[in-house]
């Protein structure tokens, strides 16, 4: 296994790579530039990484790790998984803790 996991190569023509997240360290993103433009997606428990021609990147079980790894290009620019998270937004989007007692009848 290399540094992009189990996969064959970058397929370009909008096809997907899933990548296995491992705590801690570091998970090289393949296709340099897609880490830098992509849409970050929360799908449950995985990561997607959708490239603006469509290429996509599945990092299975990133968001289950208590330590994610920090997401890189071949060329050393790091994304650390804070930053991550926020990109790819809330777990529960759209759902909002209440302050104050339910609505009153």
């Amino acid at each position: 296994m290399g540094l992009f996991g189990e996969q064959e190569g970058f397929p370009g023509d909008g096809g997907i790579v899933v990548l296995k997240a491992i705590s801690g360290g570091q998970l090289v993103i393949p296709n340099d530039t897609m880490l830098l433009v992509a849409e970050f997606v929360r799908e449950g428990p995985d990561l997607l990484l959708i490239g603006r021609d469509g290429d996509r990147v599945l990092i299975q079980d990133y968001f289950t790790l208590a330590e994610p790894p920090a997401l890189m290009t071949a060329g050393g620019a790091m994304l650390p998984p804070d930053l991550v998270a926020l990109l790819a937004g809330p777990a529960a989007p759209g759902q909002y803790a209440q302050t104050e007692g339910g609505v009153e009848p």
